[in-house]
C-alpha cells in the first residue's frame, strides 16, 4: 500500500493544478481606465491599456500571447497598421495605440484567445489637426546675464531705461509640448501612460506626465527704449496644468552708445577734467566708467559740449553749446542673455475650437 502513496499525491496535486489553473485562467478582457465613453481627437494618438481579467475580475498575470485590436474607424491605425492589426499582452496588461482619422463615435475592439472580447466606445472629435500639442503663451521674466547699458536720448541728455535684470520683461509666445516623459512618470499616483500627452485624467497628470514645452516668446519691456525688446527661445517645464517655468536664451535689443559718441566723449571729459581747463561741469564722470561702457557709465552724460559759467566746483553752473558728436550718440545692438521666467500655456484648442 506503501508503494501507491506517491503516484497519488501526485495525481492530487495535478487534479488541484488543473482546477486552479481553469479558475483563474483569462475569461475576458477589459479596458482601462474604465469608462463608457472615452475622448480623442482626429489625428491624434491616443493609448489604451488592456487587461485579461478572470472571472473573478482578478488580472491574470499568465495571459501572456497576441492581443489582436481592431476599430470601426476604417481609416484608422492601431499601432502602425490601418484596420486590424496584433500587439503583445504580457503578464496580463497591453497598451495599444490608435490615430483615428474619422470624427464621430468609434469602437475600439480588444480580443484574446479564449477569453471575451472587451469594446470601448471613442468620442472622436475634429480638435486641431496637428495642434493638440500647441499652445499659446503669456508670462514675465528677466534677463540674468550679459546686460548691457540701454539709453533714451532726451532733452541732449542721455538716460538710462529699466531694462535689466530687476525689471519684469513681459513675453508673448508659442509652446509646443514634447512627448518626452517627466522625472516622476513613473510615480503609481499619478497614473501616467501614452494617453496622458494627449488625454490627461487629471491636473495632476497634465502637468508632471509630460511637463516639458519647447517655446519662442517675443519680450516686451516696459520703459525701455523700444517697447518690442527681443525674443527668447528655450525649454519650459510645467510646475502646474497651468503654470510653467521657463529657461532659455534671451536676445536682447539695446539702445547703447556709439562707438563714435564714446570715443568723443571720452576725449571731451579727459580735455575737460585737465587741470589747464578746470571744467566742473565734467567732475562727476569717471574716465574708466566710460572707457569700460558699463550699464549705466552715461547716465545722465548730455550730448552737447557744457562750458562752466559760474558757481564752484561742487556745484557749478553749466551752459550747453554745440553737439559734441556729428553723428547719433546711441546704435541699437543686440545681446545674448540666460532668460528665466514663468509663463501660462493656453491650449491652441481654447481659441479655435479644438479639444
Amino acid at each position: 500500500m506503501r508503494n501507491f502513496r506517491l503516484p497519488l499525491v501526485l495525481v492530487v496535486l495535478y487534479a488541484a493544478t488543473a482546477f486552479v489553473d481553469r479558475c483563474y485562467a483569462a475569461d475576458h478582457l477589459a479596458f482601462l481606465p474604465q469608462q463608457t465613453t472615452a475622448t480623442a481627437s482626429v489625428n491624434v494618438q491616443i493609448g489604451f491599456t488592456v487587461v485579461a481579467l478572470d472571472a473573478s475580475n482578478n488580472v491574470d498575470n499568465g495571459a501572456t500571447g497576441p492581443l489582436t485590436i481592431s476599430s470601426t474607424d476604417g481609416s484608422s491605425a492601431s499601432g502602425s497598421a490601418t484596420g486590424s492589426t496584433a500587439t503583445a499582452l504580457a503578464n496580463g496588461s497591453g497598451t495599444l495605440f490608435v490615430t483615428f482619422k474619422t470624427p464621430g463615435n468609434q469602437i475600439v475592439s480588444a480580443t484574446f484567445a479564449g477569453a471575451a472580447p472587451a469594446q470601448q466606445v471613442v468620442n472622436v472629435t475634429t480638435g486641431i489637426a496637428g495642434c493638440s500639442s500647441c499652445f499659446a503663451t503669456i508670462g514675465a521674466g528677466a534677463v540674468l546675464t550679459n546686460l548691457a547699458g540701454d539709453y533714451n536720448n532726451t532733452n541732449n541728455v542721455l538716460e538710462t531705461t529699466h531694462l535689466g535684470n530687476s525689471t519684469p520683461q513681459y513675453v508673448l509666445g508659442v509652446a509646443y509640448k514634447l512627448p518626452i516623459p517627466g522625472e516622476m512618470y513613473r510615480l503609481p499616483k499619478l497614473n501616467c501612460d501614452p494617453s496622458s500627452f494627449t488625454t490627461p485624467k487629471s491636473d495632476a497628470n497634465a502637468a508632471y506626465c509630460y511637463p516639458f514645452k519647447a517655446f519662442v516668446n517675443f519680450k516686451f519691456t516696459p520703459d525701455a527704449s523700444q517697447t518690442f525688446s527681443g525674443f527668447t527661445y528655450g525649454v519650459s517645464h510645467a510646475i502646474h496644468k497651468d503654470l510653467d517655468i521657463l529657461l532659455g536664451v534671451s536676445y536682447s535689443a539695446y539702445n547703447e552708445v556709439s562707438p563714435g559718441f564714446q570715443a568723443e566723449a571720452l576725449q571731451v571729459v579727459k580735455t575737460q577734467q585737465a587741470p589747464s581747463t578746470g571744467n566742473a561741469c565734467y567732475a562727476q564722470w569717471s574716465l574708466a566708467s566710460l572707457q569700460a561702457n558699463t550699464a549705466t557709465a552715461f547716465d545722465g552724460f548730455p550730448t552737447e559740449l557744457l562750458t562752466q559759467t559760474g558757481g564752484t566746483s561742487a556745484a557749478p553752473i553749466c551752459t550747453a553749446g554745440a553737439q559734441i558728436y556729428a553723428g547719433s550718440p546711441l546704435a541699437v545692438h543686440y545681446h545674448v542673455g540666460l532668460f528665466m521666467g514663468i509663463s501660462v500655456p493656453i491650449s491652441f484648442g481654447t481659441f479655435l475650437g479644438g479639444k
